[in-house]
C-alpha cells in the first residue's frame, strides 16, 4: 500500500506542475488572431464554393443546349430481314367507299374510290409469333406504340431524340395474338 500512495502522490505533483506551465505569450497571441480570422476564411471559402458551382451548372446548360440532335431519326428494322415465307402481308382492302350516285347524263362515268394503302415497309414477323400456325384470317390494327418496346417487336429502337411513340400497324390472327408489325412513316 506504501508504493501506491507514493505513486498517487508523485501523480498528483505532476498534475499541479503541468497546470502551472503557461504558454509563451506569442503563441496564446497567435491562437486567439487564428480564432477571430475564422469566421472570414469560412465566408470566403463558401463563396469560393458557390462561384464554382454555378460556373459547373452553367457549363452543364451550355453543353445541353449545344449538342447536335437529330431533327427526325429513321427508325431502321433489323439488319437481318426474315426468311420470305415468314413474311406476311396485310389482308386486302375492303372498299367501304359508297357506291357512286347514278346520274342521268350519259358521259358521267363512276369515279374509282381513292386507295387508302400506305407506302409502309413490308411487315416483319414478330419473335413471339414464332411457332403459331398461320392464321384463317387476319386483321390489320393501327396504333400508336413507345419506341422504347421497338426492340421486344424486332425492330431496332431509334436514336437518343426520337419521338417518344410511332405509328405502327399489327397482323393478328383470328385468334388475337400479333404475327407481324410493320412502321408507318
Amino acid at each position: 500500500m506504501n508504493a501506491q500512495n507514493q505513486l498517487d502522490q508523485a501523480l498528483e505533483a505532476l498534475r499541479h506542475e503541468h497546470r502551472a506551465i503557461l504558454p509563451p505569450p506569442a503563441l496564446e497571441a497567435n491562437i486567439l488572431e487564428q480564432a477571430r480570422l475564422a469566421p472570414a476564411c469560412r465566408a470566403h471559402s463558401a463563396r469560393t464554393w458557390a462561384i464554382a458551382l454555378a460556373s459547373a451548372a452553367a457549363l452543364a446548360i451550355a453543353i445541353i443546349l449545344l449538342y447536335p440532335r437529330p431533327s427526325h431519326p429513321a427508325i431502321e428494322t433489323r439488319t437481318t430481314p426474315p426468311p420470305p415465307q415468314q413474311t406476311m402481308q396485310a389482308p386486302p382492302a375492303l372498299n367501304t367507299a359508297p357506291a357512286p350516285l347514278k346520274s342521268h347524263h350519259p358521259r358521267s362515268a363512276p369515279r374509282p374510290a381513292p386507295s387508302h394503302q400506305s407506302a409502309a415497309a413490308p411487315f416483319v414477323p414478330l419473335p413471339a409469333s414464332e411457332g403459331l400456325p398461320a392464321p384463317a384470317q387476319a386483321t390489320v390494327i393501327r396504333t400508336r406504340i413507345d419506341t422504347n418496346s421497338l426492340w421486344s417487336y424486332g425492330l431496332t429502337p431509334p436514336p437518343p431524340g426520337a419521338p417518344p411513340t410511332v405509328l405502327a400497324e399489327f397482323v393478328v390472327g383470328e385468334d388475337g395474338l400479333p404475327r407481324a408489325i410493320r412502321l408507318i412513316p
